[in-house]
C-alpha cells in the first residue's frame, strides 16, 4: 500500500501546531544528532531510518504523540527511565507540551543502533 503522504511536509501540513511543532523538534534534533540517520514516510507515518533499517517512528494523536523504538527489547530496557509516561506494549506516548528530554532520544537512539550494529 503505498504512502498517501510523499513526504514530511505533506504529513506535517495535516497537523495541529502543537503536534507539528513537537515532532518536528524530536526529528530536528534527531537528525542533528546523527547525521548518518535519514526520515521518510513510511506507513503513512515518519521514520528515522539508518540505511532502510528502523530506528525510531512516531505517529500524531490529538492530545499526544506515540513515539515507537522499533525494537522492543530496547524498549522494554527503558520503561524504568519512563515511568512518567503512559507506555504501551511497544510505544510510549509523548504530550505535545513536551521539553525534550534530549538525553533520553540520545540513548534511545544508540541503543537501537548498537543492537543493528549487533545483527548487521
Amino acid at each position: 500500500m503505498p504512502s498517501k503522504y510523499a513526504n514530511l511536509d505533506e504529513y506535517f501540513a495535516t497537523l495541529a501546531t502543537a503536534q507539528r511543532d513537537t515532532m518536528n523538534e524530536i526529528i530536528e534534533f534527531v537528525l542533528a544528532e546523527y547525521p548518518q540517520l535519514e526520515c521518510k514516510i513510511a506507513w503513512n507515518k515518519p521514520h528515522v531510518h539508518l540505511a532502510g533499517k528502523y530506528v525510531l517512528g512516531m505517529e500524531a494523536a490529538k492530545k499526544h504523540l506515540m513515539f515507537h523504538p522499533w525494537s522492543v527489547p530496547v524498549f522494554e530496557s527503558f520503561l524504568p527511565r519512563l515511568t512518567g509516561y503512559v507506555c504501551g506494549k511497544r510505544t510510549f506516548q509523548i504530550p505535545l507540551t513536551w521539553t525534550m528530554d534530549k538525553q533520553l532520544l540520545r540513548d534511545i537512539v544508540d541503543a537501537q543502533l548498537a543492537e543493528k550494529q549487533q545483527s548487521a
